[in-house]
């Protein structure tokens, strides 16, 4: 994966943030539709650091090269607009919490359709949290 990152300065701006890295990628990136990644940390403080990563084995321009780690996971689908994501990481973080699964971040998400495709209450983001190891 060619991996990009950006400061939000706080939660308010992660929105910002995370479309400045993605243009980044999107404009060095031989892709058409690239995959994305976005990672994000569970606790979202002041400064926030948003990565965002292309599903890439080759160099990317002004991207870092990097692998994720796999893992067990925890993971819930949203649809609908970026806006509301933190709805559905939050369902799942509950969800994890009623199950006494630790957790560690980064929160990932997987954009499946974005919205040069997709109409905002059509989005599709797939939600991993990783779990710590029993």
């Amino acid at each position: 994966m060619a991996v990009a990152t950006a400061t939000a300065a706080d939660p308010s701006d992660v929105g910002r943030a995370t479309s400045a890295a993605i243009a980044r990628l999107r404009a060095a990136s031989s892709a058409a539709v690239p995959e994305l990644v976005g990672l994000f940390p569970l606790d979202l403080g002041e400064p926030v650091a948003v990565t965002v990563a292309v599903v890439s084995e080759e160099p990317v321009a002004a991207a870092e090269l990097d692998v994720l780690p796999g893992g067990r996971f925890a993971s819930a689908t949203h649809v609908g607009p970026y806006g509301q994501i933190g709805l559905t990481a939050h369902a799942l973080l509950s969800w994890c919490a009623e199950r006494r699964h630790p957790v560690h971040g980064p929160i990932r998400e997987m954009y499946v359709s974005g919205p040069a495709t997709a109409a905002p209450d059509r989005l599709i983001t797939h939600l991993m949290i990783p779990l710590e190891e029993p």
